[in-house]
This record gives structure tokens, sequence and C-alpha cells, in this order.
């Protein structure tokens, strides 16, 4: 009686402290965002830290250090900056350039940029991708020279860092779990009410307003690139905004949707756009040269690969398969 009395007790204090979760919708960097946490001065400090970083990375706000960069070709940046920019660089080199932060010319003559869509002419696309090339960023401290005909942006990677940032700050102001979803980038803190994994939606690139499979996740970021997140269409033809920093054209590499799980959010956003570019078995590659993330690749057939740790967590209605 008394060891019952005992559990029905702790059972009831556990209860009792469990903060409720809030949410709040805002709109930043060109997407809905929300924000979910235990502790309301979290989500305030939250969306301040996202309207923040959103003036530092807007390629076109005069008074952002993108902005400033791109047109004096040399700038002393913000620190967040200058690490978002080393950062992505790296990884840039690290696979073969399929994600470039400096393929900002080309993007703009597709009209992704400012959403003025067109079917950009070969000829324009060749001269423009003689400036494609991350190898001509170079970063000291503070301080990023990129060349003359160079420009960035930030795209690929931009929502993965502020989720990192966000992460980090409702961390310091007393949130012990928590959710965002930044567009296509979702990161979580702890686990959902401190006690399971959450589990995280991956949209069907067929049907966006439904779920082909969930991953369980906590402490990690899960962010998906598709064909079916940004597109035009033109003559019955359909354009997405996933360029091959190669080509110059939408990737066509058979796949529909990658989603990369990772700790760090700039990882996965990163990696995704990456692997989207390079296909399956390129991507399945570099999956064997790290130790860093997994992933889903979703095929324009519908066929879903996962790499092997997902097993565990990985939840769907389809047959699967487990990259060997």
């Amino acid at each position: 009686m008394r060891l019952a009395l005992a559990a029905l007790l702790l059972a009831c204090l556990l209860t009792s402290c469990q903060k409720p979760m809030q949410t709040r919708t805002i709109y930043a960097m060109d997407t809905i965002m929300d924000i979910t946490a235990d502790n309301a001065g979290a989500i305030d400090a939250a969306q301040a830290e996202i309207k923040r970083l959103e003036k530092l990375f807007d390629r076109f706000d005069p008074e952002s250090d993108i902005y400033k960069l791109n047109t004096q070709k040399s700038y002393t940046v913000s620190s967040d900056s200058a690490q978002l920019i080393k950062t992505a660089a790296h990884i840039g080199e690290e696979t073969g350039g399929a994600m470039d932060i400096t393929i900002a010319p080309v993007m703009d003559l597709w009209g992704f940029g400012k959403g003025e869509y067109r079917v950009a002419d070969m000829e324009e696309i060749k001269e423009a991708l003689n400036s494609v090339d991350c190898s001509k960023i170079s970063v000291s401290g503070n301080n990023v020279t990129i060349d003359k005909d160079a420009s960035l942006d930030l795209g690929a990677v931009a929502k993965g860092f502020a989720s990192d940032a966000v992460i980090k700050t409702m961390s310091e102001h007393n949130a012990s779990s928590a959710i965002v979803s930044l567009g296509g980038n979702v990161q979580t803190l702890g686990k959902k009410n401190g006690t399971k994994k959450w589990s995280v939606g991956i949209q069907n690139p067929l049907d966006p307003s439904k779920y082909i499979a969930a991953v369980n996740v906590y402490n990690a970021a899960v962010v998906t690139a598709g064909s079916y997140q940004r597109y035009f269409e033109e003559n019955g033809k359909k354009y997405h905004h996933i360029i091959d920093p190669k080509t110059g054209f939408p990737a066509q590499s058979g796949l529909s949707s990658v989603t990369v799980i990772a700790k760090s959010g700039l990882l996965a956003d990163a990696l995704s756009t990456a692997l989207f570019v390079t296909g399956l078995d390129e991507g399945a590659r570099i999956y064997e040269q790290r130790n860093d993330f997994e992933a889903v690749f979703v095929t324009e057939e519908n066929e879903i690969y996962i790499t092997p740790a997902l097993e565990e967590d990985f939840t769907c209605q389809s047959e699967y398969t487990v990259i060997k």
C-alpha cells in the first residue's frame, strides 16, 4: 500500500512539474515559422534571434551583411555571417560543389531570388556559371572577400544556421523541451514533454498535404529539400528551385526529396541540398564517408531509401529499402 501511494504521489509530482507547451507562428526568411517550447520567455528570445539573423543574411536588404558583401566584394561582416559563410564554403568543397553559396547569379537568372520566374537562357547560364565556385570565397576573421563577379546566396544554409541559433537561445532561456519549424527545417530540443522523442513527418512529394513517413528524434535537426517545395511551370514543364551548380539548371538527379537528420541544423540544411543534387548513388557514397548524419531519399518513382541507423526510429506505411 505504501509503495502504491508513493508511486501515485511521484506520478502526480511529475505531472504537475511538466510545463505547458506554447506555440507561436511568425513570418521570416521568406517562410512561415512555428516555435513551440515549454517557456514563453524562450519563445520571445527565439523570435528576436530569428529576426536578428534575417537582417544579417537577407541579400536583398541593403543593410544586411550579405548585401554589402555582394556589393563591395570585401566587407567585415558579423561573427555570425563569417561563421556561416566559412562553414558553408567548407561543406560545399566537401560535397564537390553540389551545394554552393556562390550560386546567386544563376538563381537570379531563373528569378528564384525575387520570385520573378522565367526559364533562363543557356548562354546566360554559361556566363553566370563562371562565377559559381566556393573557392572564390576568402574568410579571414570576420573579413570576407569574394571575386568581383561572385555573389552569395545563403538560401541553402541560412535557416539551418538559424535553427541552431534558436535552439541554443531557447536552451539559454530555460526551455527544456522545444521544437521549431522554419519552413522545411525542423529542429528539436530535448524530448517532447521531457518523456518521448519528437515525431517529425516527411511530406509526400506527390501530395505535400500528406506525409509519406516520419522519423523520431530528439536534440536533432530534420531538414528536407524537395522539388515540390518551390517551383514554377512554363509550357507544361516544371522548373524547381534546387539548382545544380555544375549545369545551372534545376537538378535532375532522379530524386523528388532528400531528408537529412543531424545534430546540426546547418549541416542538415546544406547536405539536404547537396544530396538532392548528387542523387541516390553519390548521396550513399557521401554517407559512407561521413558519420555525422542520416538520410531518407525519395525517388521520382516514390521509392524510399533510408540509411541503416534510422531503422528503429523510422515509420512508413509504404515499402522502403535500407541502404547497405
